[in-house]
């Protein structure tokens, strides 16, 4: 089961994802993505603290947000447990993503890239 909530704070858009993000869950991500991603935002910022696992089409989507926010010059900014950081690490994804370890260090990040 995964739990998205949708905040936007200060022109930037957070996600909070809970649960798992999996290949029976990664279209919900993708409904909301596809949604955020057409609005009009600075930055994207998906938190995966309460993220318990996630699986490659989990990461597929999360390169896709990445992509699609590239193509508008906007940035992907992920807070994220250490092993979400080796996955990305060991599959040479990390280029495509801001790092923070907390929401307010992710909202820093957006704010120095407006």
């Amino acid at each position: 089961m995964l739990k998205i909530k949708k905040v936007t704070q200060d022109n930037v858009v957070i996600l909070r994802l809970s649960g798992e993000l999996n290949f029976h869950t990664s279209t919900e991500l993708r409904a909301v993505l596809e949604e955020v991603v057409s609005d009009e935002f600075r930055a994207l910022l998906i938190n995966f603290d309460e993220l318990s696992l996630i699986d490659s089409s989990g990461i597929g989507m999360l390169l896709l947000a990445s992509k699609e926010m590239e193509k508008k010059n906007r940035k992907t900014i992920l807070i994220a447990h250490q092993f979400v950081w080796e996955l990305l690490n060991i599959t040479k994804l990390t280029e495509f993503f801001e790092k923070a370890s907390n929401e307010k260090e992710a909202e820093a990040i957006a704010a120095r890239s407006a």
